[in-house]
């Protein structure tokens, strides 16, 4: 091997070009986990790019083929011949390639944290958008490259048969989590991954109250939950479930009126919350959320085999994360940054919304014009579901009675589900009309 190659991760680069150089049949297994950029030796991202070409085209990759590829350059044509003399199998191509990538990301996360210390030392730049910067490079550098591009749609026919198969075998399963509201189910099929579902709704509709039950729900069943709240201390989400749970009364609970019964109830109900879904369910509630925090907390429960469900609570409690100069376009990029990390990370994403302040003028139903500030939600959102209550009406009954309108629904029918809002244990029971 020539004296040039010191390190650990540039014998990794060498070992992997030389790789391909002896077996051209190769490359396809390192074709989705390196791309020419992860080399740090130009010579070998050229032949890389060189191979990359041939294998896109579909041509034989061979010794001959990469050097008529190299052209007039004898650097790399000389290294070529220099590499495909000093491997002698092709067998630990992967690990190599493994290795490079690691070595590559280093290197990003290096230069990111070089940026970063610029950004923090400039005394002209605030700190907002110096985090905000931080939080999105970081975040990128821990996610991590993928096999990305396009890819032909028989590649995942037989995973949707399988899936198909398993549901009709359960009588016709849901594609996505369950809410815990059966009838809403039937209709959205399940919270599925990368979709966004927006709940929307007036102030004290019972947004958050929703949005805690059917994250306890999946906490409890299918996996760790990450819940931003932007609006409500982690504290208060927790008297909301353990009232619920526990059927003691909330405002009990917020003013530490409680008898004996109560706290017998509350003590049983918080044991079995602390060793379930209490440990599963993450809440956020620092102030001065942005999109870049919550793609850094995904890509790190990434790392631990990722996030069941994302809540964010509420849309327009996100800060920008840049200088647009209107609400409607900052609100246009916060909606369509929460759908992208939605896609990125393959998580289902329960977006909580405020409604347009008309539409709280009267009882009236929602619809989608009402969403606040920004068309991009109804644009970005897979489903749109509206609460509704008549908060004004006299009798106690009619005020809990609530209607959850299915406005748009990407991959299904419309429709409406209705639910009754125990407003003394802040949580939602299916009625069933005859």
């Amino acid at each position: 091997m020539s004296e040039h190659i010191l390190q650990a991760h540039q014998l990794a680069e060498a070992q992997t070009i030389g790789a391909i150089l002896l077996d051209g049949n190769s490359f396809a297994e390192v074709a989705g986990i390196l791309s020419a950029e992860d080399f740090s030796d130009p010579r070998l991202q050229n032949l890389f790019t060189i191979a990359a070409r041939h294998f896109a085209k579909g041509e034989a990759l061979t010794l001959a083929g990469i050097l008529a590829g190299a052209g007039n350059n004898p650097a790399v044509r000389d290294l070529a011949l220099d590499l495909k003399g000093s491997i002698g199998t092709s067998a630990h191509i992967v690990a190599d390639a493994l290795q490079v990538q690691d070595a590559a990301r280093k290197r990003t996360l290096a230069a990111a944290a070089n940026r970063i210390a610029e950004s923090a030392a400039d005394p002209s730049t605030k700190f907002g958008p110096v985090l905000d910067e931080a939080q999105a490079a970081l975040a990128g550098v821990a996610d991590g490259p993928g096999i990305g591009g396009p890819k032909p749609l028989a590649d995942g026919l037989g995973g949707y048969l399988r899936d198909l198969e398993a549901r009709q075998k359960n009588g016709g399963g849901l594609r996505g989590l369950p809410t815990g509201l059966k009838s809403l189910d039937d209709i959205l099929k399940g919270l599925r991954p990368g979709a966004v579902t927006v709940v929307a709704g007036t102030t004290s509709s019972g947004k958050t109250a929703l949005a805690v039950q059917i994250a306890d729900r999946v906490a409890e069943h299918c996996g760790p939950v990450l819940f931003f709240s932007a609006e409500m201390t982690a504290e208060e989400l927790t008297e909301r479930i353990l009232s619920r749970r526990s059927g003691v009364d909330h405002d009990s609970l917020r003013g530490g009126t409680l008898s004996a019964a109560d706290w017998s109830r509350l003590t049983q109900a918080a044991g079995e919350f602390s060793n379930g879904a209490g440990k599963r369910l993450m809440v956020d509630d620092m102030g001065g959320l942005t999109c870049g925090r919550i793609a850094s907390s995904l890509a790190r429960e990434n790392i631990r085999g990722g996030a069941a469900l994302l809540v964010v609570d509420h849309l327009q409690l996100v800060r920008p994360s840049g200088r647009k100069p209107s609400r409607y376009e900052q609100i246009t990029d916060i909606s369509g940054d929460i759908k992208s990390l939605a896609l990125r990370f393959g998580v289902p994403v329960l977006l909580l919304s405020q409604l347009n302040r008309s539409s709280t003028r009267d009882a009236r139903k929602p619809n989608l014009s009402d969403l606040r500030d920004s068309g991009a939600i109804e644009q970005d959102a897979d489903s749109v579901v509206f609460i509704h209550r008549d908060q004004g009406a006299r009798d106690q009954i009619d005020r809990e009675a609530t209607t959850l309108i299915v406005a748009k629904n990407r991959s299904g029918k419309l429709g409406e589900v209705y639910l009754h809002f125990d407003m003394d244990h802040q949580g939602f029971a299916e009625v069933h009309n005859e």
